[in-house]
């Protein structure tokens, strides 16, 4: 075997030499590359985390009603508003409203309260549900609270940033940034149209610790505003103080009452109540959280029905609130 000489060994080491910085290269080529995928995936972090907190749950369009799905449940099920289900007891009543949700996917959650005899009827009425837009109320309420002793906020104007567009079905969505509002102006549009711009805009003029002051004054032990979360028992006590005029005056009570009247969405607490019924409500749309809640103004006395579901579905829920809210006007009517 013949002996290497030095020529053939300096060959070998700068061939070895070149590989081994080769190799290097490529390992700094692959750190580069995992350094950029880090970045940009922390750059997406501080993105998302920049989103308003009230994104998370608020989005969805104003009303879930669709077109095609409702053709579909009328079709599907025949009902006649002048039919009336017997019930002359709260057992009766109680019972009736776990054979009607007790088949349906989904978490429901009921309460209504009879302002006249001061009679009360929950299922679930304590659960944490998911509020989605019936959070408007409360941010409404605080807004009502503080205008009810500075008369001169109504008109404070407030700009649409860019943070506050969360809702592109929002007739504020084709306004530019820096256009002005004013703040009563804002609240109806949250109450009557259910905006999620309005409600994005309001909830920074009047600041989170301001609104949940407001849920603990009229003690909605339940109710959490920055999870988004509340009870159809809260949902209630609010509509109670709101009727019994505890935090706003006569005036402002008047205009509350008449923004949630006529409103975008109509197609569940009302639907099958006679015409003589004035419904004053706000809904709550998200995924799988179809609910509405109100009072319900009536001939022979007036009422609160609160209606809330979870992981429900569509072709389900908008029925079953409709006949919830039939079958407590009913009884209610017989008292």
């Amino acid at each position: 075997m013949g002996r290497i000489g030095s020529p053939k060994i300096d060959a070998i080491f700068k061939s070895q030499r070149k590989r081994q910085i080769g190799g290097r290269d490529s390992l700094v080529h692959f750190d580069g590359f995992i350094f950029l995928i880090s970045l940009i995936g922390l750059i997406i972090v501080l993105w998302v985390a920049s989103i308003p907190f009230w994104s998370v749950k608020y989005t969805l369009p104003a009303s879930s009603f669709n077109q095609t799905i409702e053709k579909k449940i009328l079709a599907d099920y025949k009902y006649d508003p002048s039919d009336k289900i017997l019930i002359t007891t709260k057992e009766q009543l109680y019972n009736e409203l776990v054979n009607m949700v007790s088949p349906l996917k989904g978490e429901y959650s009921i309460y209504a309260y009879d302002f006249s005899n001061g009679e009360e009827v929950g299922l679930n009425q304590d659960r944490k549900m998911t509020a989605a837009s019936l959070a408007k109320l409360f941010v409404a309420g605080t807004f009502y609270k503080k205008y009810s002793s500075d008369k001169s906020i109504a008109s404070s104007s407030i700009e649409i940033l860019g943070e506050d567009r969360v809702d592109q079905g929002s007739s504020l969505s084709s306004v530019d940034d820096e256009g002005q509002y004013y703040a009563k102006d804002l609240t109806w549009r949250m109450l009557n149209q259910s905006d999620n711009i309005a409600f994005s805009m309001m909830t920074r003029f009047l600041g989170i610790k301001a609104i949940n002051e407001f849920d603990r004054s009229i003690f909605l032990e339940g109710t959490d505003f920055d999870t988004n979360d509340t009870t159809a028992f809260d949902v209630g006590k609010f509509f109670k103080s709101l009727y019994r005029k505890e935090f706003l005056d006569e005036a402002s009570y008047e205009e509350m009452i008449k923004a949630m009247q006529g409103t975008v969405s109509e197609d569940r607490i009302p639907f099958y109540l006679p015409k003589e019924a004035k419904v004053s409500h706000k809904i709550g749309t998200w995924e799988g959280v179809y609910s509405d809640a109100g009072i319900i103004f009536s001939p022979k006395g007036n009422f609160i029905c609160v209606v809330m579901t979870n992981e429900a579905v569509y072709e389900e829920a908008i029925p079953a609130i409709r006949n919830i809210s039939k079958t407590l006007y009913d009884y209610f009517s017989l008292k």
